[in-house]
């Protein structure tokens, strides 16, 4: 059984979301890949009790990245 800290792993802060949460009261997470919109609404409504009004989630492809001795193209996950 996942936890509400299962899902919701970290805040992400950066000069965009900082200005999302001051200005339009919106706020950033890094949650699991397999966590629904509903589940991630219930664990931040119980962990910061507030109520949620709408969950947008952007699901971001892998980064490519080279290797220096294989010279060959990878992907991750970030």
């Amino acid at each position: 059984m996942t936890t509400v800290y299962d899902i919701l792993r970290r805040p992400i802060v950066t000069e965009k979301s900082n200005y999302q949460s001051g200005k339009l009261g919106q706020y950033v997470f890094e949650v699991a890949h397999a966590a629904t919109k509903a589940q991630i609404k219930e664990a931040v409504e119980t962990l910061f009790d507030v109520s949620v009004q709408r969950v947008n989630v952007l699901t971001a492809p892998p980064k490519r990245s080279r290797r220096a001795r294989a010279m060959r193209a990878t992907r991750r996950l970030s």
